[in-house]
């Protein structure tokens, strides 16, 4: 009996490796659990602030976004995304004059700016109107003037200096938050803006980022492996995730698996010309003479699947329809890559 082996190629199979690092939580602020978060369409976590307006007198605030009136009699407690800018106009009603903001806004200008970055508290203050209407004065009987004698024209006076122009006012510097990004084996991730390359030979995990800003990571795996999704910061199982940074500090990491490959053997033989041969017996090792698989097949060939590398041994017997075995064939070797 003459044995034969074929190498025949590769399936791709999918096995787990679970990313080094594991998951990392985002920490809440105190005040952002008590405000409470909704999701957004993209079904990301969006905190929500509430400002709150009362007023003082005979007057309205109004808040925009939105259409909102506070008065001193319904005072409001409005909730906005975080990082919103929310204008507040105070308007006196008659016979009232707005004396100013008290709170989150100060100042008598009627209009205040608020950027609701944490929970904000504002009251605006109306008084009566002190302006009184005079009496007519009866309008005396003018007695005619003497003909003046013309004064001399003065000269000119110079014209005064011009002021000098204020010193402008520094710009301040804005928040920054870091966000840092979890090494994991089997792939790397970048950001848009840059500032992060991690993994697979990059060595930069966190940077730092402007507060309200969005940065967006993508997932390259390296070869042999896929991406199966992140941990933290709100993120999918999407290879490219937007993160909106607000005041905290973000942590990620991401999750690569690698990829098995199983191969397949094709074991052929000339099949017996004996008329009692009813099948044949396969065995098969990874050492020679040890055969811990022993396969059955009709046929005079059998494809065997393994996903082990190195150097398997085979060897064929056949069977009569009494059960009778026959001596197994020469063994034979195939390397496998």
């Amino acid at each position: 009996m003459h044995l034969k082996t074929t190498w025949i190629g590769a399936l791709a199979l999918l096995g787990a490796l679970t990313a080094c690092g594991g998951a990392a939580d985002q920490e809440i602020p105190v005040d952002e659990a008590l405000d409470g978060a909704t999701e957004d369409a993209q079904g990301l976590a969006a905190y929500r602030r509430t400002i709150y307006v009362a007023a003082a007198g005979g007057g309205t605030v109004t808040a925009s976004p939105g259409s909102h009136v506070c008065s001193a009699s319904s005072p409001c407690s409005l909730r906005f995304r975080t990082f919103t800018r929310v204008t507040l106009t105070a308007a006196p009603a008659t016979n009232e004059v707005f004396s100013g903001w008290s709170g989150a806004c100060s100042g008598t200008t009627v209009t205040c700016v608020v950027d609701n970055r944490q929970s904000r508290s504002v009251k605006a203050t109306f008084a009566a109107s002190t302006a009184q209407t005079p009496t007519p004065t009866p309008t005396p009987t003018p007695t005619p003037a003497p003909t003046p004698t013309p004064a001399p024209t003065p000269a000119p006076a110079p014209a005064p200096a011009p002021a000098p122009a204020p010193a402008p006012l520094p710009t301040p510097t804005p928040a920054s938050v870091t966000l840092s990004v979890a090494s994991a084996a089997g792939g790397s991730v970048t950001s848009s803006p840059s500032g992060i390359g991690c993994g697979n030979g990059g060595t930069v995990c966190s940077a730092s980022f402007t507060s309200g800003s969005s940065v967006t990571l993508t997932a390259q795996p390296a070869s042999g492996y896929t991406f199966s999704g992140w941990s933290g910061g709100g993120c999918g199982t999407t290879a490219s995730c937007t993160i909106a940074l607000g005041s905290s500090d973000v942590s990620i990491t991401p999750s690569f698996v690698q990829t098995v490959i199983a191969k397949s053997i094709q074991v052929a033989w000339n099949g017996s010309t004996d008329t009692s041969v009813v099948g044949y017996r396969v065995y098969h090792g990874t050492a020679s003479g040890v055969y811990g698989d022993v396969l059955s097949t009709t046929s005079s060939n059998l494809i065997y699947s393994t996903s082990a590398s190195g150097t398997h041994y085979f060897a064929v017997s056949a069977l009569n329809g009494a059960g009778s075995e026959s001596a197994r064939s020469a063994e034979v070797t195939v390397a496998v890559p």
